[in-house]
């Protein structure tokens, strides 16, 4: 619970920050963990083309290790490395960020191994760049509609107990009293 709660709150962080640097459209940050470099350079150009933040991983275990460190907000993972279904159930004990998952000539157990270990999107390579961007758009619109539930908000103000976090003025406040932190102090306290 913790864990989860520290992710939230480094999101919050996140927006802060995209705020305070001027992006006041947070962008969606999009993990890659595939070990074909070719299928890398191509997804990473089509989605910072199309406005995502995009981090790349050489394999599964790599993805896993920057899932927490990173805080993506999907997950697109080939399942021909063969600790994909385990990072997939892994994740999935503990996140619920969409992960869509790719292979190349996958057999019908491989795909129905890997939505029953908690894939939500099945793709098979090569891929159409249009279907993973629509396939991302899906995403992209579930997570806003699940953050609007759940009172997470990009502008305005997140309150939890005693802190409040001022988005739109890039302000903190602890007990309404103001905490003045510089970019950087923001950046370490994301590291902690």
């Amino acid at each position: 619970r913790i864990f989860v709660a520290l992710t939230e709150f480094f999101r919050y962080v996140k927006i802060v920050l995209n705020h305070l640097t001027g992006s006041e459209k947070m962008k969606r940050r999009i993990l890659i963990a595939d070990r074909d470099p070719y299928a890398q350079k191509l997804l990473f150009s089509v989605l910072t083309a199309n406005g995502f933040d995009v981090i790349t991983a050489d394999g599964a275990d790599t993805g896993y290790a920057l899932l927490s460190s990173e805080c993506p907000d999907i997950m697109i993972i080939d399942v021909n490395d063969k600790k994909a279904l385990s990072v997939i159930g892994t994740a999935r004990e503990w996140t619920q960020l969409p992960i869509i998952a790719a292979a190349l000539s996958p057999t019908d157990s491989v795909k129905t191994a890997t939505l029953e270990a908690g894939a939500d999107i099945f793709i098979e390579k090569p891929f159409s760049v249009s279907e993973v961007i629509a396939y991302l758009k899906v995403c992209v619109r579930r997570i806003t509609e699940s953050e609007a539930l759940r009172g997470m908000k990009t502008h305005g103000a997140y309150k939890h107990g005693g802190l409040t976090v001022d988005i739109d003025g890039g302000c903190v406040y602890v007990n309404e009293k103001p905490v003045h932190l510089t970019v950087n102090e923001l950046k370490i306290l994301i590291l902690l």
